[in-house]
């Protein structure tokens, strides 16, 4: 007995010494963050370029701003110029912009080339973070240190990765109108095998006379392949058994994989599973379940559904995916996890900010970055827009005003900026839903890899020769036009194009990596 009162009196002592140092490192951090936001010109303006997906008026733009500088100008001295563009847009006019010099302080980083982490650090235009972090970041790094290694290359942090579920999983995502028609819910929900979405697929199909999926020219909507969640779909028997998945090394051409056994690095695109799956999406697109359109279009595969060219699509995403998918269908959606994929690099730096070379106030912008992660105020206006008109809080979720959306002119998804965790969850999500995803992400399987990230700033050749031919064949191959012997020739095509020599040269990074482990 005396034993168990000493143990437990011990116990009590380190939780209290526990409790205290966690305070005082709180204030510590808060008192440099204030300092660091005192020492600021007062207010010094920083321009931000991001993702705007509803196409906001510039009107409803300078509405946003104001409600945002309301906060940050308070708070941190700071006040922010936005520019927004649709995704498509964006993927255009940003690194346009940064190679012309334009001096943008904060910009999206988004999971497609030429936006992604890899693609941007690869032609020099983003700034390296980690002094910037230590100095004027102390919240994202209490926040999501454990995850920085993920944005690291060659020892240099180059991402604000956004703090969000990162046990990413693949999704058929699907208008309720057309299950409910039938009334396949329970059948859509029980689905565990190839062969069961096959069967709903041509009951759908028979009955609607439309396309199942629709696909589009990005590496996340090739319905069998997803590059970005490492992941190649079963094409036979169960999804959560024989579903490939691996972890792409940071690889923004998404050829790489790794066999975690050997630890070999191989070209995914030369293996029977890839092959598998473009078989299979022949013989979909052959019965017309495909989107005949999809290898050449320039619309997202969200775009088509919801102009009604198609029903669903397979996509990476994360729990709330309907919310999410919800606003971009422009209807009610349900989703259905076919398989998990594991945290890797790559999936922590899909989505965050980056601090371009050609910023003139990296210091503010940085600041903006870390109130981001804390201020909820300020992540749900950059999230939802206007509370009262973009949104409303109805019950712990955020809503459309009157249920409508067309009410609001601005609208994103909680994982764009910052810290989804602090956002108020969509309508439908559940008020609970940050609980439960970052529970998720906590107990999703983490890569033996995480944190090494293929630095192919030496092979822009390479780089260039292999976006050419895959450009030229992946999406036809995945989307319904497959033949082997254009398979055949993909693949010396990629061969001549320097394959071997960029999968060497990750092996050879690699090897480097795990032996100073």
């Amino acid at each position: 007995e005396a034993a168990e009162e000493t143990v437990e009196a011990a116990a009590e002592e380190v939780q209290a010494a526990a409790e205290d140092a966690a305070e005082e490192a709180a204030e510590t951090a808060e008192e440099a963050v204030e300092a660091a936001a005192d020492a600021l010109d007062d207010p010094t303006e920083i321009k931000l370029f991001i993702v705007d997906s509803k196409a906001a008026s510039k009107e409803k733009i300078k509405e946003i701003e104001d409600a945002v500088n309301a906060i940050t100008e308070e708070k941190i001295n700071v006040k922010i110029s936005i520019t927004t563009a649709d995704t498509g847009t964006y993927m255009s006019q940003m690194p346009m912009a940064l190679a012309g010099g334009e001096s943008y302080d904060l910009v999206s980083i988004f999971p497609m080339p030429p936006i992604n982490l890899t693609s941007m650090y690869t032609q020099n235009q983003l700034m390296e973070l980690t002094d910037l972090l230590d100095e004027y970041g102390q919240d994202i790094v209490a926040l999501c240190g454990d995850y920085l290694p993920a944005v690291t290359i060659n020892g240099g942090i180059y991402e604000i990765p956004n703090i969000r579920n990162y046990a990413s999983s693949e999704y058929w995502v699907i208008g309720q109108e057309y299950i409910d028609g039938l009334g396949l819910k329970e059948e859509f929900d029980n689905l565990e095998t190839v062969e069961d979405m096959e069967a709903l697929c041509e009951k759908l199909y028979d009955e609607y006379q439309i396309p199942v999926f629709a696909g589009a020219m990005n590496e996340d909507s090739k319905i069998q392949m997803h590059g970005t969640g490492g992941m190649i779909l079963a094409s036979e028997g169960s999804y959560a058994d024989n579903s490939l998945v691996v972890d792409s090394l940071g690889d923004n051409l998404y050829v790489l994989a790794v066999d975690e056994d050997t630890d070999t690095v191989y070209n995914i695109y030369d293996t029977e599973a890839y092959a598998n799956a473009c078989r299979k999406n022949q013989e979909w697109y052959d019965k017309g379940w495909i989107y005949k359109d999809s290898a050449f279009s320039s619309e997202s595969q969200e775009i088509i559904c919801k102009n009604g060219a198609a029903m669903s699509i397979i996509v990476t995403s994360e729990l709330g995916v309907e919310s999410a998918k919800e606003a971009s269908f422009n209807k009610p959606v349900y989703a259905k996890k076919l398989c998990a994929a594991q945290v890797t690099s790559g999936v922590v730096s899909r989505f965050g900010w980056g601090i371009p070379t050609t910023a003139q106030e990296p210091e503010a912008a940085m600041l903006v970055a870390n109130l981001l992660v804390t201020d909820s105020d300020l992540a749900n206006t950059f999230i939802w827009g206007i509370e009262g008109k973009d949104w409303i809080n109805a019950d712990g979720e955020a809503a459309y005003p009157d249920g409508d959306a067309d009410k609001a002119e601005w609208h994103s998804m909680d994982f764009f900026y910052g810290n989804a965790y602090i956002v108020l969850p969509w309508s439908g999500a559940g008020a609970d839903n940050r609980i439960r995803a970052k529970a998720e992400s906590d107990a999703a399987p983490i890569s033996k890899y995480l944190g090494f990230t293929f630095d192919a700033n030496e092979f822009s050749n390479e780089v260039a020769a292999l976006t050419s031919v895959l450009d030229q064949y992946q999406y036809g191959l995945m989307l319904g036009s497959w033949d082997e012997a254009k398979y055949e020739e993909f693949l010396d095509k990629l061969k001549s194009a320097g394959i071997d020599e960029y999968v060497a040269a990750a092996q050879e990074q690699l090897d480097a990596w795990l032996a100073g482990k």
